[in-house]
């Protein structure tokens, strides 16, 4: 976390793969989905990575970006996806109509945990929320105009750096494979959520404790971020590789292998 106030996820993986001849992916940049076709597999899976345009269960990616980070921020400490080592909490409160992937907050992590059938899965690769509001300190100092506004601000400079004081170091790459086979042009999936509010921090969640005070009311937040949204991913186990790097040289490395039951 780069500040008290600016809560940073950042899921990496090492260099793109080559790809493996045994599969075929099939991306349009206009198309509104990308199918991937696994035939090295007996039971020929095929999956979709769903973009922004599509609905899902009645929201958008960008939508159920800000449902993630609710997610991830209130659920407890003690059993927060997020920190999880192993896989062990990974189906914490995790019960909506898209299954929600945990990222990292650094280094290398490598999980096992199963998911149900038939739910699309949201996977963050390199990501990042500001939240701003009544007894919330400024994320930059001294500001005086508007929470929404300091939102934008707070989070201008993402992708390329700069921002505020140089806060953000900007994005260098991102990464994902599923089941060998790497996503060609992960960099375009970039999503930009509205402003949503993430309720009333909740007794006991991970959010407090980075020093928010319970009750305190989660609102407005914005995210920005490079996520997947994967639906159809066929009964069996699986393997997903996801992550990105910064220009300042921080990087993660998650590597979940999930078994769809």
């Amino acid at each position: 976390m780069a500040n008290d106030r600016m809560i940073a996820l950042k899921v990496r993986s090492s260099d793109l793969q080559p790809a493996d001849a045994s599969h075929t992916v099939v991306d349009d940049e206009a198309a509104p989905a990308i199918t991937l076709r696994s035939s090295a597999s007996a039971a020929d899976p095929s999956f979709m990575i769903v973009r922004s345009n599509a609905a899902i269960a009645g929201e958008s990616v960008s939508q159920w970006t800000g449902d993630w980070w609710t997610w991830a921020l209130q659920s407890p400490a003690n059993q927060n996806p997020v920190l999880d080592q192993t896989g062990a909490f990974a189906n914490v409160d995790n019960n909506g109509p898209v299954f929600f992937i945990a990222g990292d907050f650094g280094g290398d992590v490598e999980r096992s945990f199963s998911v149900p059938a038939g739910k699309p899965l949201l996977v963050p690769l390199l990501n990042l929320v500001d939240v701003e509001g009544p007894g919330i300190a400024p994320t930059i100092p001294g500001w005086k105009g508007t929470f929404e506004a300091e939102v934008n601000k707070a989070l201008a400079g993402f992708q390329n750096g700069g921002g505020p004081n140089g806060f953000q170091p900007g994005v260098s790459s991102v990464f994902a494979t599923i089941d060998g086979v790497p996503v060609k042009n992960p960099q375009s999936y970039l999503e930009k959520s509205g402003f949503f509010s993430m309720g009333p921090v909740q007794p006991g969640s991970l959010i407090e404790s980075f020093g928010l005070a319970d009750g305190t009311v989660l609102s407005p937040a914005k995210s920005v971020g490079y996520w997947l949204m994967i639906t159809g991913l066929s009964p069996g186990e699986h393997t997903l590789e996801f992550g990105g790097t910064e220009k300042n040289g921080f990087s993660v490395h998650v590597t979940d292998h999930i078994t769809v039951v």
